[in-house]
């Protein structure tokens, strides 16, 4: 008869074939319908996916053979001519034909269950990690624009006068860049014809010569210039601003020195009308021991009294600078939470672990993108004095930390030439300045 064992065997054992190819169609269909976000898996997915296809090819196999090896072994013995179903009942020797094939084809079948499992779980932990991943980038984004948002409101409301200018936002760092300017032109005759130890202590000596290290073509004299000239402009040299910048000072420089340097940095007027007094006291060709010079005016004056030689022009141009208001009065309200701030920005991005090296250099273009020139060479100021080396030179043993450098602020100034004497790349030789 057409319907016999034999026969049923072969078409259930052909259509469990195609089953099993249709679900395995399927299966290889949907693998990898993944959103574009995973696309970086897709190589560990795709050899996850070959382990499947022979897992089920062989579950396949030996699903088919226990279908068919009814037919096979019952209709004929190969190996004695003996035949089967003669020799005891056929169900007996289905079972125990068919038993071995299904028993092994179900181990596959569980086996591959657990790997279906356990790739299951892989892809819930990956795509844990990939969503804690994407919160901790979306919380350092959020911190990111809010700190730049401040950033733009410190420049906004940034307001100075000096003289006939009054400056609004970003045109005040052009001001205060000035002022450093014209304090480093002011005290040139104290510099000249003096070595460095004429000038610093031994200890602030040890720390410029250790930043040498990495600023090789560096003139010490001139570091410790610069960075007088930017605490002086900085912290100012009025009333109440003198304890503090002569505290600071006197732990780095010569106190002698310093006393001439900060009397005279003290007499240049705000008011534009007094400048020709000015002008008298810069005529005086020898500013050495300048403090001692008009130290006897100073007393009565402090007392409230007036000098007896006031008729003398130089005396009188001394009382008069002396009472007025300062010039370099001092930016620390202005500029200290303006680079905290700015500090701050560079510190999250390079301290935020989610984010790769690429990353961060993206985020530190937009903050540079957001610097003014002037905004740049004020950065410069204040990086090289003891006021700000905490950008670069304090971490000279980490280079993770050294922000001027790794992430390239200063590389778009367009003259790296200051006072024809100073070269910025001297200072930071390992950027990539756009205008060499």
């Amino acid at each position: 008869m057409f319907f016999n064992s034999p026969v049923i065997g072969i078409l259930a054992g052909i259509s469990t074939f195609f089953l099993c190819l249709i679900i395995l169609t399927i299966i290889e269909k949907n693998k990898f319908k993944t959103d574009s976000k995973r696309d970086i898996e897709k190589v560990g997915l795709k050899e996850s996916g070959n382990i499947l296809k022979l897992l089920i090819v062989l579950a396949i196999v030996f699903i088919v053979l226990s279908f068919c090896s009814p037919l096979f072994f019952t209709s004929s013995d190969y190996f004695s001519g003996k035949e089967f179903k003669d020799n005891g009942e056929i169900g007996d020797a289905i079972g125990g034909l068919m038993n071995p094939f299904v028993a092994i084809a179900g181990v596959i079948v569980t086996g591959l269950a657990f790997y279906m499992q356990y790739q299951a779980n892989q892809q819930i932990l990956e795509q844990v990690k990939h969503q804690d991943q994407q919160y901790r980038v979306d919380k350092f984004e959020s911190q990111f624009y809010k700190l730049l948002d401040y950033h733009k409101e410190n420049v906004r409301e940034m307001k100075f006068d000096m003289y006939d200018d009054h400056a609004e936002g970003r045109k005040v760092f052009k001001l205060i860049v000035s002022q450093i300017e014209s304090l480093y032109s002011e005290l040139e005759s104290f510099f000249e014809n003096k070595v460095i130890d004429d000038i610093i202590n031994s200890d602030f000596k040890t720390e410029l010569e250790n930043f040498k290290l990495i600023t090789k073509d560096v003139d010490l004299k001139n570091f410790a210039y610069l960075n007088l000239c930017y605490c002086i402009v900085f912290l100012g040299v009025s009333n109440r601003d003198t304890f503090p910048l002569l505290k600071m000072l006197f732990k780095k420089y010569k106190k002698t020195f310093i006393r001439d340097v900060w009397f005279l940095s003290r007499l240049k007027p705000q008011d534009k009308n007094m400048l020709t007094e000015w002008r008298l006291i810069q005529k005086i060709s020898n500013k050495n021991d300048f403090y001692t010079r008009f130290k006897s005016w100073t007393s009565p004056l402090e007392d409230g009294q007036t000098n007896s030689n006031e008729e003398d022009d130089l005396n009188l141009a001394f009382i008069n600078l002396y009472k007025s208001f300062k010039f370099y009065g001092g930016h620390q309200f202005r500029l200290s939470h303006y680079f905290r701030n700015l500090y701050q920005i560079y510190n999250l991005i390079s301290s935020e672990k989610s984010l790769s090296e690429e990353q961060k250099m993206s985020y530190a273009r937009i903050v540079r993108s957001q610097l003014s020139t002037y905004e740049l060479y004020l950065l410069f100021y204040n990086s090289v004095s003891s006021l700000g080396w905490s950008w670069e030179f304090a971490n000279i043993d980490d280079s993770s930390k050294c922000f001027i450098t790794r992430y390239g602020i200063l590389k778009n100034i367009p003259d790296l030439n200051v006072y024809n004497r100073i070269n910025i790349s001297s200072y930071f030789p390992n950027i990539d300045y756009d205008f060499k």
